[in-house]
């Protein structure tokens, strides 16, 4: 019956609810305040999850799953923004 499944992600669903109403920079910024590491890193699986079970025409460019260094919350955030865009 049902063959799809639903993940519940509070950084995707803000993500997704504000994308269309503020610019990249204010919601990069809003979600690395407020968001760690962690809540971060599980929204990038979940996004890459689901961009890995669409069939479609459009090649993502290579985004690797676990980011190191000092900048890792932001450079995982460039990574689902990325993908949704």
């Amino acid at each position: 019956m049902a063959d799809e499944s639903v993940v519940l992600d509070n950084v995707l669903c803000f993500l997704i609810a504000c994308f269309d109403k503020s610019s990249n920079k204010q919601l990069k910024s809003l979600l690395l305040d407020f968001y760690n590491f962690e809540d971060l890193y599980l929204a990038k699986q979940h996004v890459l999850e689901a961009a890995d079970q669409l069939e479609s025409d459009i090649n993502l460019p290579h985004i690797p799953s676990r980011r190191e260094g000092e900048q890792q919350n932001a450079k995982s955030l460039d990574d689902i923004l990325t993908v949704l865009t």
